[in-house]
């Protein structure tokens, strides 16, 4: 996508056929500027053109090429610098990419609510340090960070895995020179090897291509950003490079390359018609729009009649070509920032005006910043370490404006949990779940109050004192952390579960502060304390088995008095026989809950809370305070099937007790998106940790004195 085309790859620079293949290359513009288009046209009207993410890809391919005939050709010259090297990507990247992350990054503060700064601003900065793919991989295997909406930069991570290509390629290949120089004492003068480079970077193409594979069957939402999995579609255009100048493409007739050059591309819009959100992808089937890619560069620009050269050469193919790149980093923030700011989806003629809009900003930003950087010298001595310096102040300028807008929200947050705790003060008996007990006494007490959280704080909204204790997705082993309320002279406790229990962490914490309780927090995301595994993606199914075995030898050797747990509802479980799903899920709680009474240990199992409708805290924010009725959910719909209520029913009641707060979250037919002035959930199925303590005093009134002492 942004390594230049304009390079020498045959072994002369004569007027010969070969000679056309070391100055422009028209197939390659022409091949930037329909991936651009498909990857455009899929952005804004995905199911129109399916597979048009591969444009991605192709990107890839073209970069791997480029540099490495750069790079080759500088080796043959003897005059490899890294240095320069990097400092001529620095020229070519940063400018544009970096003017459009500081202008995005300002509209966010500007225009964007603040319950969605944390996520973009933090992209940002990722995206500044060209790590955005790695950033998003983490979050995508998260449980809670999985729920965020695309942000306004989340395209750089296809720049942010070329970046770091263009890092590790270069070095790779260095070294690979200096060491064949020391181990055969090569002089200054010799030949660079070509067929040890061959080999060596054919290893890691071949290693990156079987990791690929493997990471997109069994894990493949980090397996998309992954630089690991993405390598080897650089590696392919770079061993194209080797062959570029080989006999094989000397010898090879014009209609020959003629016939590969149209095979090429339409094997590239095929695909882009027939692949889908659902291919396994970047995995084995991904080798054939890059193999398409590659026919299409190899074939050059066929001088026979037979060829698609005339349409490659047609001006608006190459100019849609030299404005790839920033076309490419205009485009996506406009198509997640307009619903944003707006409040509503993008309609045709909003669609229309971005294309136009972008085509506009990229074309300003090739003619005033790409071309001007491109012709400026990096001869003249000490520019490559100005270059290195330029780029690292200009991304600390990008990278403070994020951290205005943390520090604004840091005192948002602050300003917000006093609003809380004055209102808490002040309204006791009609602060959170207090208001459904209390009923008519309540109504209207909130209506001119702050709601609490706000819409921009609720998602952070959550226990702090046990930050960091939520088992990591591929953790098996259980470790718990250990909260000692009052003098800890009461009940060992331990609270395990999903996210589902770890949300309720206050309320326990809040008992054993009651009681005197000793804590242990226990919880992974997606992993309910079960005998029974949920319907979820390897690895992470086999770490859910692996981490719940590991709980459970935790209880039977501590010997806990009570263990609290509760977990998601409404998912699906692994069945066997005939049972059905919502059965094997009581299946797995009866056998698991034995196991734990067989300790001696009592058990709460807190019903789990109804769910709130779509898009709550954008609701709140368009209704709060007048009409937050709006934002009301069904009781009917907000329910889902929990197989801790079926489970319970099966126990002595002396021996398990299935805390519910249904009354307490819905009332008649409608569960509140507010209740007594509180915020009740921080995403789409969490409750926020402000609600969450406001249902402690009744939990103390509803869980048995037999359940709550030793």
């Amino acid at each position: 996508m942004v390594a230049t085309s304009s390079v020498h790859i045959g072994p002369t620079a004569t007027r010969s056929r070969s000679s056309e293949q070391t100055s422009f290359r028209p197939e390659i513009q022409a091949l930037r500027a329909i991936a651009i288009l498909s990857v455009l046209i899929y952005h804004l009207w995905p199911n129109r053109l399916t597979g048009g993410y591969l444009g991605v890809d192709v990107f890839f391919v073209i970069s791997g090429f480029l540099i490495t005939s750069h790079l080759l050709r500088d080796a043959a010259g003897g005059h490899l610098s890294l240095p320069k090297f990097w400092a001529r990507r620095i020229r070519r990247l940063l400018p544009a990419s970096l003017i459009v992350l500081f202008v995005t990054a300002v509209v966010v503060l500007l225009a964007v609510p603040q319950r969605l700064w944390q996520q973009y601003l933090s992209e940002i900065v990722a995206a500044t340090g060209y790590a955005e793919n790695w950033f998003l991989a983490a979050t995508s295997v998260d449980y809670l960070g999985s729920e965020n909406e695309p942000s306004p930069v989340q395209h750089f991570w296809s720049l942010s895995t070329e970046e770091q290509f263009y890092i590790i390629w270069p070095v790779l290949i260095a070294l690979t020179l200096v060491i064949w120089k020391v181990s055969h004492r090569a002089s200054r003068g010799s030949k660079p090897p070509r067929r040890l480079l061959f080999l060596v970077l054919s290893i890691i193409t071949v290693a990156s291509f079987a990791y690929a594979v493997y990471a997109s069957a069994t894990d493949p939402s980090p397996a998309f950003f992954a630089t690991t999995t993405r390598a080897w579609e650089f590696g392919a255009g770079s061993l194209l490079a080797f062959a570029a100048t080989s006999w094989l493409h000397e010898r090879v007739s014009d209609h020959v390359r003629a016939v590969a050059a149209w095979i090429g591309w339409i094997t590239i819009a095929i695909c882009a018609a027939v692949f889908t959100d659902s291919t396994v992808h970047p995995g084995a089937v991904t080798l054939i729009p890059v193999a398409g890619a590659l026919l299409v560069i190899w074939a050059g620009s066929s001088p026979s009649v037979l060829a698609p050269t005339f349409l490659a050469r047609l001006r608006p193919v190459q100019f849609v070509g030299n404005i790839s790149y920033s076309l490419y980093l205009w485009h996506w923030p406009f198509i997640v920032l307009i619903p944003v700011i707006f409040v509503h989806e993008l309609t045709t003629v909003e669609k229309l005006a971005i294309i136009l809009i972008s085509g506009l900003l990229g074309y300003l930003s090739y003619k005033f910043i790409e071309k001007p950087m491109l012709r400026r010298s990096l001869a003249p001595r000490g520019t490559v370490r100005q270059w290195f310096i330029g780029a690292l102040i200009a991304a600390l300028v990008v990278s403070a404006v994020p951290a205005i807008g943390f520090a604004i929200q840091a005192q948002t947050a602050a300003e917000a949990v006093k609003e809380g705790e004055a209102l808490a003060t002040n309204h006791p008996d009609c602060f959170g779940a207090a208001a459904m007990s209390n009923g008519a006494r309540c109504v209207g007490v909130f209506d001119n109050a702050p709601l609490v959280p706000s819409t921009a704080t609720a998602s952070g909204d959550s226990d702090k004192r046990t930050t960091g204790c939520t088992a990591e997705r591929d953790e098996v082993v259980a470790n718990p952390c250990v909260y000692k309320g009052g003098d800890g002279s009461g009940s060992k406790v331990l609270l395990v579960g999903d996210s589902h229990g770890a949300h309720l962490t206050s309320l326990a914490l809040g008992l054993a502060d009651e009681y005197d309780w000793t804590v242990s927090v226990l919880n992974k995301g997606r992993c309910p304390f079960s005998d029974t595994e949920r319907t979820i993606e390897e690895p992470l199914r086999s770490a859910c088995a692996a981490w719940n075995q590991s709980a459970l030898d935790l209880v039977q050797r501590e010997k806990f008095d009570l263990v609290i747990t509760s977990q998601v509802s409404g998912v699906a479980f692994a069945t066997s026989g005939t049972q059905t799903s919502d059965e094997a899920g009581v299946t797995g709680l009866l056998t698991r809950w034995q196991s734990v009474l067989d300790t001696g240990a009592k058990i709460v199992a807190v019903k789990d809370n109804p769910r709130p409708r779509e898009k709550v805290q954008i609701c709140l924010e368009e209704y709060w305070p007048a009409d937050a009725q709006k934002c009301d959910s069904d009781a009917d719909r907000a329910f889902l099937f929990d197989p801790q209520v079926e489970a319970a029913k099966e126990f002595d009641p002396n021996q398990v007790f299935l805390l519910d707060f249904a009354d307490l979250e819905c009332r008649e037919d409608v569960c509140p998106a507010v209740i007594g002035g509180v915020n009740v959930y921080r995403d789409a199925n969490h409750m926020t940790d402000t609600f969450v303590r406001t249902l402690v005093p009744f939990a103390s009134e509803r869980i048995p004195r037999s359940f709550v002492s030793p």
